[in-house]
């Protein structure tokens, strides 16, 4: 699968701009796979602050999914690893 990442993603209102976004295309099993690897993160990855309930899921009115800063290099490392592909806007490397 083809991960496009969006940096400096802000799907809400609240000042925290610290989401990556990710649109890629529809797949039903992937976005199952996606759920559990958020899933993973929010009960495996250490945070700075309060341990957040929501680390990803999709947002309609952006077409994305956002993933937390805090989780992203485990979603981002767990998905390289099981061999899709990711790319960020304007770099050659994530």
């Amino acid at each position: 699968m083809l991960i496009y990442v969006i940096k400096n993603f802000e799907p809400f209102d609240n000042g925290d701009r610290r989401y990556v976004g990710l649109q890629f295309d529809y797949d039903a099993w992937f976005i199952g796979y996606l759920k559990s690897i958020l899933r993973q993160a929010r009960d495996d990855v250490v945070y700075e602050g309060p341990r957040r309930k929501n680390v990803g899921g999709w947002i309609a009115a952006e077409q994305a999914w956002f993933v937390h800063a805090d989780v992203w290099d485990y979603v981002r490392y767990e998905l390289i690893q099981n061999g899709h592909h990711i790319t960020v806007e304007g770099d050659t490397h994530v």
